[in-house]
């Protein structure tokens, strides 16, 4: 991550990129440790030495290495979302840049939304600051407190892929503190798989039970959802995939020849996130007067800290990278705008923060059926679907929330120096 010695709320959005097909080479179809022949549909969920995994052929791959501005038009920074110009040390932040038809084939993610007030943040010397909108969705409870808690029990292949062997020691970047890499990358794999796991109820039709029995009842019910298997299966083959790109780490080594993901990757492993600074509240929810004595331990409470605001940044780019490139045609379909994707989540946590999320019917977008993500869509199979589709992108496309006005920086007097 860059240096950065001081850094405003003026920064320019700092977009993920696009990925194209033509940039996309065969990239480490040798597995390190060759598995057996599995494909997503058959996928096991049972761990040990004989325990099936991907075609590797199957999963989508990531770039080799490219000098910039490659015969391709390839540039390594449009996948970095720290990358800044070097003609300016500030950017702007909170602007939605959102493009314009003759752009709409090099889309990028913009995680800004919305003017916000120029705010001087407490230095931090060697970690950038995440975007506000990761930080936001950091503390993201949907559809529940108690139902999430059950939902990140339930084991849809995180136990299999936490119990590998990925060689970190291997690494020259994180061979100086192994057992620091390996919490981080065990807390980035929970994320994941927590994160994704709300990707998915926002398409699922989830029971409306409460009570002190209302996480078990939620999960009980879940189970029994047509679609309760393919989204074990999808999230199984995301983390699959995911530690395809960790284990590739150990055939590199310059980090700077490294592809985008495992470049956020081996930085995210090797910084120290039990920092006093990094873990201190960075930002914290500005509520209205009726709730600011409301269960002052609730999640309406939750704050946010550089750690787990960047932690949340990159599980996302992880989802982000695996959905666009395992099925183009249907993110595109679905979302339109890549920055989209990351605004389903930051509406939800709107909703949540005013107390509105009984509004959302997941079950009206689960015609959708986006599951099995690979195969292809449905969206236009009826004149009910398409409609249903225009509405979901009419809510992901409506004003710009002003994130700042909701989540804001913790006064210098509350901030950990």
């Amino acid at each position: 991550m860059h240096l950065a010695s001081s850094w405003t709320v003026t920064s320019t959005c700092q977009p993920f990129g696009d990925i194209h097909h033509s940039f996309w080479p065969q990239y480490l179809l040798d597995d390190p440790d060759p598995p057996p022949h599995c494909t997503y549909d058959d996928m096991a969920f049972r761990s040990g030495p004989d325990s099936p995994k991907f075609s590797y052929t199957d999963i989508p791959q990531l770039q080799r290495y490219q000098p910039a501005r490659s015969s391709h038009g390839y540039n390594p920074d449009q996948f970095n979302a720290h990358h800044h110009p070097s003609s300016s040390s500030t950017s702007s932040d909170h602007h939605s840049n959102l493009p314009s038809d003759h752009d709409m084939g090099i889309q990028h993610w913009n995680p800004q939304s919305g003017p916000g007030p120029i705010v001087q943040q407490q230095p931090i010397h060697d970690v950038s600051i995440p975007d506000v909108r990761f930080a936001w969705i950091s503390t993201l409870f949907f559809p529940t407190k108690k139902k999430l808690d059950h939902l990140v029990k339930d084991d849809w292949g995180l136990k299999k892929i936490r119990e590998m062997a990925f060689g970190l020691g291997n690494v020259v970047a994180l061979k100086d503190n192994v057992p620091m890499a390996k919490e981080n990358l065990n807390l980035l794999l929970g994320e994941i798989d927590k994160r994704n796991k709300q990707f998915f109820m926002f398409f699922t039709p989830a029971p409306a039970t409460e009570g002190t029995t209302e996480g078990k009842k939620f999960l009980e019910e879940l189970q029994q959802v047509t679609t309760y298997q393919d989204m074990k299966n999808e999230n199984a083959s995301l983390l699959e995939w995911f530690s395809v790109q960790i284990r590739a780490l150990t055939h590199f080594n310059d980090r700077h020849a490294l592809p985008p993901l495992q470049q956020k990757l081996v930085e995210y492993l090797k910084t120290d996130w039990s920092r006093t600074d990094l873990r201190a509240p960075h930002w914290q929810p500005q509520l209205r007067p009726s709730k600011q004595n409301v269960d002052k331990n609730g999640i309406l409470h939750t704050t946010a800290s550089i750690a787990s605001a960047s932690l949340t940044e990159m599980a996302m780019y992880a989802l982000w990278t695996y959905y666009k490139l395992l099925n183009q045609a249907k993110w595109t379909e679905l979302f339109l705008w890549d920055d989209r994707f990351v605004e389903n989540f930051v509406r939800m946590k709107s909703r949540e923060h005013n107390g509105a999320v009984t509004r959302y019917k997941p079950s009206k977008y689960a015609i959708l059926r986006i599951l099995p993500w690979k195969s292809p869509h449905q969206f236009h199979r009826d004149q009910q679907v398409c409609g249903i589709l225009e509405e979901f992108r009419k809510h992901l496309h409506a004003r710009p929330i002003a994130i700042h006005e909701k989540f804001v920086l913790r006064a210098p007097s509350h901030q950990s120096h």
